[in-house]
């Protein structure tokens, strides 16, 4: 293969970071997996920790949407872990949760955040040069732009995306209606699309899409340490 993990990033060629918060998602059932893919170990660090690791690089903060009754690996000190507020109702419930906490100035100083990187704990191999370069194109966004969406062969890909914290509004209105996808609200968005061609120079091998949703994929994604 051509590549390997690439998940450190030039500080020079960040944005700051207080201007992009995260939610990483992590309270899915795994059924696939027949275990919580949390916990799951890759390398020295269980793919929550990796991926919040990442991230952590080029966001601030970085909210871990938990369910209730699970069970958390150990992660850094400076991640934020909140419990979703509608468990087991799929990923916009957790966006909503994550959008709803993050919006409470209050509770963290997020007045300067212009935008919040979505990701899941299932893409570990997440690669922190492909989210600074979607944060620089975010900031040459008009404001009436809600969402910046990868496409890959021909699908948006939500769970790597940047959203606009304003869109709290439309994503509780979205489950009022009772719709759970994230398709379904990027199609009331008015969204800007990144074809994935657009940043393979920082990742050939995609492997920041790279889903592991199962043994055979724990392993293959193990094959490449």
């Amino acid at each position: 293969m051509s590549t390997r993990f690439y998940d450190n990033i030039e500080p020079t060629d960040a944005v700051p970071r207080g201007k992009f918060a995260a939610i990483v998602l992590c309270g899915g059932r795994s059924q696939r997996m027949g275990t919580d893919k949390a916990s799951i170990r890759l390398g020295d660090e269980t793919f929550l920790h990796r991926t919040c690791r990442v991230i952590d690089d080029v966001a601030a903060p970085v909210i871990v949407i938990a369910n209730p009754t699970q069970a958390l690996p150990t992660l850094p000190a400076q991640i934020t872990v909140v419990l979703d507020k509608f468990p087991n109702e799929g990923p916009l419930g957790g966006l909503l949760t994550g959008l709803t906490f993050l919006n409470d100035q209050r509770k963290l100083e997020a007045a300067e955040t212009c935008g919040v990187f979505l990701s899941g704990c299932d893409t570990p191999l997440v690669n922190a040069n492909v989210i600074a370069e979607m944060q620089r194109r975010f900031l040459t966004l008009e404001p009436s732009v809600d969402a910046l969406v990868v496409v890959h062969e021909s699908r948006r890909q939500p769970l790597h995306a940047i959203y606009r914290r304003s869109i709290a509004t439309q994503a509780a209105a979205s489950f009022e209606r009772g719709e759970r996808s994230l398709q379904k609200l990027l199609q009331g968005l008015n969204v800007v699309e990144v074809p994935v061609s657009e940043l393979a120079a920082l990742d050939p091998d995609l492997l920041f899409l790279k889903n592991i949703n199962t043994p055979e994929d724990l392993a293959a994604a193990r094959s490449l340490l």
